[in-house]
């Protein structure tokens, strides 16, 4: 979960490879960018991700990218390397280069989105979980293999610095909270009080 708000600060909410001048000494290979919810308040420039040299590349799969209040420009790439997306819901009207002659290359590869709500339960209380209406509700992809073995899908963030297992069903969500039956059952109640009751938590009776 990362929340930009907005400010004088970069434009760029991820930089992966380096930031001195000395690009020989610059990280390459693979960042793996997967299921993450991005939100940027900015009003002006949001760049999801800034790659440092050609070499690098962004693998970016099952993430939300919500950009509200930009009013010039909301883009994936910020100068070079390669983006390969799979799976991502972005903002309706980003484009994928920061400039139209920017070197990077960013490639659509299959089954991503784009809207103006990616359905969160209650953005105004910070809350970015999914409704049941969501169109990010079982739309994402498995991990490539060379991160699965690494770097497993495991956990999601609990508010404030905590984790809990990442429940899973069926398909993967998009996004960084993974939909859970329990509160898709409960959210009717909240604007028809009764009309179904609490489900027990497990292990209670």
């Amino acid at each position: 979960m990362l929340i930009d708000h907005a400010g004088p600060d970069n434009s760029q909410l991820i930089n992966y490879g380096g930031d001195l001048r000395d690009t020989d000494r610059y990280r390459g290979g693979t960042i793996f960018l997967y299921n993450n919810t991005i939100v940027s308040y900015r009003t002006d420039i949001a760049d999801m991700i800034r790659l440092g040299v050609r070499r690098a590349t962004a693998d970016v799969r099952n993430n939300i990218y919500f950009v509200p209040e930009a009013r010039e420009r909301v883009s994936i790439l910020q100068n070079d390397g390669i983006v390969d997306l799979r799976n991502n819901w972005f903002q309706a009207g980003f484009r994928p280069g920061s400039t139209d002659n920017a070197p990077g290359i960013v490639r659509d590869i299959a089954g991503n989105m784009t809207g103006v709500d990616p359905g969160f339960i209650d953005p105004s209380q910070s809350d970015y979980r999914l409704s049941p209406s969501s169109p990010c509700v079982n739309a994402g992809t498995e991990e490539a293999s060379g991160a699965a073995s690494l770097h497993r899908l495991a956990e999601q963030y609990v508010k404030h610095m905590a984790a809990k297992a990442r429940p899973r069903t069926s398909a993967l969500d998009v996004g960084a909270f993974e939909s859970d039956v329990r509160l898709l059952w409960r959210i009717p109640s909240l604007t028809n009080p009764g009309s179904f009751p609490p489900l027990p938590l497990p292990g209670t009776p």
